[in-house]
């Protein structure tokens, strides 16, 4: 019974490991914060030589609202296609960290409130 759980649980661990935003992007500067989360310019592990920027978005999910409101907007946004709406590319979230993160295409320029 021991043994069993503990499989399940190394093979739960392993499958959030693979998922996990750190496996695939690392973090450059932050671009702004807001209330609920930060956006940080990051990059693809394999961009060695950093060509194609993308925007992060890093939300606590602490709560469940909010959980289900970053989950909704990925969904919506990954689906649109206009030359004034940022593209969502992908949403991991990492259990044991206790965050969301939202990958964004990266538009460069000022902030729409400046």
């Amino acid at each position: 019974m021991i043994k069993r759980s503990s499989k399940k649980l190394v093979d739960r661990h392993s499958e959030l490991k693979l998922t996990q935003f750190s496996t695939k992007y690392v973090l450059d500067n932050k671009i702004g914060e807001g209330m609920h989360s930060n956006v940080y310019k990051c990059y693809k592990i394999s961009d060695i030589e950093k060509t194609q920027p993308y925007a992060v978005k890093v939300t606590r999910d602490d709560d469940e609202e909010k959980k289900i409101a970053n989950r909704n907007e990925y969904k919506i946004s990954k689906n649109l296609l206009h030359r004034n709406i940022v593209k969502s590319i992908e949403l991991f979230e990492n259990e044991i960290e206790g965050e969301m993160h939202l990958v964004m295409q990266y538009v460069e320029g000022i902030e729409v409130l400046d």
